[in-house]
């Protein structure tokens, strides 16, 4: 199968789509108007919020005081994100595991603004995806052209983790940073990946795995330099020093959440400690191939924290799709890798279709493919349609306070 080949990094240089980049905005615009007002007219007509576990949940996680952020826009790790933003990290506490600069930056635009957290949590969370979305787009569409950019694109906000894009959840400023990234990265613009990269690991833990990504076009640029650095009167001329030394910004941004957190909790370790409360994330689960292996065939219900078989199915799907990333571009195996089979590996599955959420080369790779077909037009609606269906059904359970994630 043959796939689109890259532009030059030069073939667009402005930061928006070549053309039709309105239509695009007011698409995606129009899209979280309508999703909003469905799900609003659905939790006024058929409330189903699981009031009984929300408040075994809250108990369990919080004690006393209780939480003041409730109701169908606050469950699962929203209420943690906003609990972070009141009330800063506290030592012992398990909410510790979730990382700082989502909450800051709620925080911060709440005070800014004058709105409830919780609203500006929303907010926040809408307008970064709606970047992020943009962002991707035009990635895309510089490497791949106008079609591929607009399927991946429609494929992305439709998949079934995508819902939480929508709510106060971290995805939104994760992804809106890592396609900050990646546009960065597109366009040989080092200095434009500065922030992202600082960023990324205050935001996710697999935050500072983009140190592989960063590598490949590190190591990129300097088999360039060398090829052609023969004639030059100095060894060293044009070096991609600067290359070289992003690869260590995120280190500077993990140092930083070492530092943070050793400030607000008296122990730098304190998000890692935390995590034994919750018994699923664990770096060592990175080395155990064959308990990720055997834990894949382990599944023992159809959805919920741990055991999922829609989470399992999900990453099949993805598996599936990796010789097509692997056409599309080796830099895409990194990310992959990075994003999807990271987490996977370290939660042995557990939310992972919310992680897979942000995988973007998944999603070219689908689009590629999709295009590619006999009847192009029809498959990208069933699929599309499909993921929408998904998408709402994980989007309802989310809201009535049942696992989503």
């Amino acid at each position: 199968m043959s796939v689109p080949q890259a532009s030059s990094p030069s073939a667009a240089r402005n930061w928006l789509p070549r053309k039709g980049w309105q239509r695009l905005l007011l698409s995606l615009v129009a899209f979280k108007v309508i999703y909003f007002a469905v799900l609003l007219t659905a939790l006024q007509h058929w409330p189903d919020y699981d009031q009984k576990r929300s408040d075994a949940i809250v108990n369990k996680w919080f004690g006393e005081p209780k939480p003041k952020f409730t109701g169908p826009f606050a469950t699962w790790d929203a209420l943690h994100y906003l609990m972070l933003a009141d009330q800063g990290y506290l030592a012992g506490s398990p909410s510790c595991a979730f990382y700082p600069l989502w909450p800051i930056t709620m925080r911060t635009f709440s005070r800014a603004s004058g709105l409830p957290l919780d609203i500006s949590g929303l907010i926040l969370s809408n307008c970064l995806s709606l970047g992020a979305a943009i962002l991707f787009f035009v990635a895309a569409e510089t490497r791949f052209g106008t079609k591929v950019a607009y399927v991946s694109t429609a494929l992305l906000v439709s998949f079934p983790g995508a819902l939480f894009f929508q709510f106060v959840y971290s995805e939104s400023l994760f992804f809106f940073l890592l396609t900050w990234l990646w546009l960065a990265l597109e366009r040989r613009s080092i200095w434009a990946a500065l922030v992202p990269a600082l960023a990324l690991p205050l935001c996710r833990a697999i935050g500072v795995f983009c140190i592989l990504p960063l590598c490949w076009y590190a190591g990129t640029a300097v088999f360039v330099w060398w090829r052609f650095r023969r004639g030059s009167q100095d060894a060293l001329c044009g070096f991609p020093y600067r290359w070289l030394l992003l690869v260590f910004v995120p280190l500077g941004g993990w140092l930083t959440y070492f530092g943070l957190m050793r400030l607000w909790t008296g122990n730098h370790l304190a998000g890692f400690s935390a995590q034994e409360f919750w018994g699923v994330h664990s770096v060592m689960n990175l080395v155990d191939l064959p308990g990720f292996i055997v834990s894949f065939f382990q599944p023992y219900t159809f959805h919920d924290f741990k055991g999922s078989l829609f989470d399992r199915s999900i990453f099949l799907v993805f598996i599936l799709f990796l010789p097509v990333v692997w056409r599309l571009g080796k830099d895409f195996m990194l990310w992959s890798y990075v994003l999807a089979i990271v987490p996977a590996m370290s939660g042995t599955f557990t939310s992972f279709t919310r992680f897979q959420s942000v995988t973007f080369p998944f999603f070219l790779a689908l689009a590629v493919f999709l295009l590619q077909s006999r009847h192009k037009r029809v498959w990208v609606g069933v699929v599309t349609l499909t993921f929408l269906l998904l998408h709402g059904f994980l989007a309802w359970r989310f809201v009535s306070y049942r696992w989503a994630s």
